[in-house]
């Protein structure tokens, strides 16, 4: 199980996001002990808030391989589950939602990029 909190504004959560389900299948973490994949080198494993590289260290993409090999004929194992949708009558889109409660899907408010852009930046250089 991974749990992932998203403020629902900038996708703060997706660098976590991406480290839980790199977890959940496999990867392992980069260490300051594992001289093949420091974690200094800052890839997605290499911190528990994601790292500062938005990839996989050599290390994590061969545990995967790994934990694929060794699952590969599982019956029940998570890439042969079937999803469904939590609210399957919503068909909103996301960038539907955010216009609806006027949010500037442009603005960047995450950790590593205070403010990157607006779309009324944007508009008004074309």
């Amino acid at each position: 199980v991974g749990i992932v909190y998203d403020n629902g504004r900038d996708f703060n959560g997706a660098p976590v996001f991406a480290l839980q389900v790199a977890l959940l299948i496999g990867a392992g973490r980069d260490s300051k002990e594992n001289k093949n994949c420091p974690s200094s080198k800052g890839y997605l494993t290499s911190s528990s808030s994601g790292g500062s590289l938005p990839a996989l260290s050599e290390c994590s993409k061969y545990s995967i391989r790994e934990f694929y090999s060794r699952n590969k004929h599982r019956q029940k194992i998570c890439w042969r589950d079937t999803p469904s949708a939590a609210q399957p009558e919503n068909k909103v889109l996301p960038e539907r939602f955010y216009r609806e409660r006027d949010h500037d899907v442009c603005t960047e408010e995450g950790r590593r990029l205070r403010h990157l852009y607006t779309c009324e930046d944007q508009s008004s250089e074309k």
